[in-house]
This record gives C-alpha cells, structure tokens and sequence, in this order.
C-alpha cells in the first residue's frame, strides 16, 4: 500500500508539474506568436488577455473531464473518497486533480510576475486554498473524486472568461455597442450569471455538506481509525467553507459590475463619448 502510495504521488507530481509547463509554454507561445499583433495595445491590457486566453483553455479542459469522467464512471459517486486512486474513475479524477494544481501554479506565477490582480486579495486566496487542497491530495493519492467534483464550476468558468475576452477584444470605444446590442455577449451574460447558482453556490454548499458528513471516511482512508477527525478531514471543511464565503462576495462584485457596466454604457452611448476606461478598470479582475 505505502508503495501505491509513492508511485501515485510520483505520477500525481508528475502530472503536476508537465500541465504547469504546459500552461507555461502556451503562454509563450502567445507571446511569440500574437504578441507582435497587438504591439499597439498597451502592456496591461495584453497581458490581461493572454492570461484570460490560458484559464479559458482550462476551464474547457477541467469541464469536458470533469463531467466525462463522472458520466463514465458512475461508480464514482459512491466512493468520493478515491481509494487510493486504483479504479479507472479515480485515476482519471487524480489526474485530472493533478493537471488543475500547474494551472493554478501557472495562474499564480503569471499574475505575479505580470502584476496583475495585485490589490484583489480574494483571488490570491481563493488560488491558494485550491493549490493547497489539490496539491494535499495529489501527495496523499486520495480524495481525488471529492476535489474533482469541484472543478464543476470551471463550466460557469468558461461564461466567466468569454466575458473578459469579448471585452478585451473590443475596442474600449465600441464596448456601449457590445454591452447592449450584441446578442451573443448578452447570452453569454445571461448564462454566466444564471449558471454561477446551481454550480458555485448549490453545488459547492452540497460539497461541503458531504465533506462535513463524510468524516469517518476521511479518517479511515487516512489510516487514523479510532479518531475523531485528520487533518486531511479539517482541511477539507476549511477550504470548502473559504471557498463558499469567496463566492458569495464573488457574485456580488460580478453582478454590481455587470449593472455598473450596463449602466456606463447606457451613459456613454446616450452622451456619445468615448471612454477608454468604461470597462477596462471596472472588471479587470473579474
């Protein structure tokens, strides 16, 4: 067992690190290859982008695996747990696990070296406690259904980041346009604010709940029986409950941007002006 153990963090580790050069070398990639079209933009405003593009790429990514590894192996939804990760279902739920932790390692090192989200403590944090949860259970070889369950939100992600990236690619003149007349931005608005519901807030409170509930099956998976709690069990509880609280103040920064934005628009339209900085600094860090 304590060899499965070692040789499923090995590959976990593995998995890690090949999707955070991965990212890594897109993000390169971007650099080499659009970069020297977009010259003219200013720095930030590119870097802003390409860091959407990446978690874009992931969030289809995570959704498509998620949701197929899950349709795949019903069995799954009885044994969160993962035992050890030696079923074809908790493998893949490792792996994918695995792969989200060097996304999130990537997001975090490409925000702090371009300085983006710098004065946006909530997302620091929120990074944090899933590089933290992934990481632990990634070198524990366990818990890999529980932690993929959460990656559920990536499909509202994907709503999330084709918002930014229809702004970004807008000129900031013609954003009063988009904002109000384009149908396809305005469904994609719809659905990310009517999706963030049922997958942020009812899927991850029903997550918390069996984590809470499940604690004598964290303690038996984490070899301590005769225990009341591990540490893997307090961990779990902790992060399900930051990340739940980070959501609630997440939807209400989203949908007071959504209406500011409206609102700018609405003005910038009817006034016929042309602001550079309409949306740009309002949702820079949605």
């Amino acid at each position: 067992m304590n060899l499965l153990l070692k040789s499923g963090s090995v590959r976990g580790l593995a998995t890690l690190g090949a999707s955070f050069a991965g990212f890594l070398v897109g993000r390169l990639a971007l650099d080499i290859l659009v970069q020297p079209l977009l010259k003219h933009w200013p720095k930030k405003r590119r870097n802003l982008l390409f860091n959407h593009a990446m978690s874009y790429v992931h969030a289809w990514i995570s959704s498509v695996w998620v949701v197929s590894t899950f349709l795949t192996h019903r069995e799954l939804w009885d044994d969160l747990g993962g035992k050890l990760g030696t079923s074809p279902g908790a493998a893949s739920a490792q792996n994918l696990i695995a792969m989200s932790a060097g996304y999130f390692l990537y997001d975090m090192v490409d925000m702090y070296v371009r300085r983006l989200s710098w004065d946006s403590i909530g997302i620091w944090i929120h990074h944090s406690i899933v590089l933290s949860c992934f990481t632990s259970g990634v070198m524990v070889c366990k818990y890999g259904a529980y932690l993929s369950l959460t990656l559920l939100v990536e499909l509202n992600g994907i709503f999330l980041h084709q918002r930014k990236l229809f702004l970004l690619l807008t000129p900031p003149e013609q954003h009063p346009d988009l904002l109000l007349n384009s149908i396809s931005f305005r469904l994609n608005s719809a659905l990310l604010l009517t999706s963030f519901i049922p997958l942020r807030f009812i899927g991850n409170w029903w997550l918390a709940w069996r984590v809470w509930k499940d604690r004598d099956v964290y303690v038996a998976l984490s070899g301590r029986t005769g225990q009341s709690w591990c540490w893997e069990w307090v961990l779990g509880n902790t992060g399900m409950a930051l990340i739940n609280v980070y959501n609630i103040a997440f939807f209400r920064e989203l949908w007071g941007s959504e209406r500011k934005s409206i609102r700018n628009a609405k003005k910038a339209k009817k006034d016929g002006e042309k602001s550079d900085h309409l949306l740009m600094e309002d949702d820079e860090d949605l």
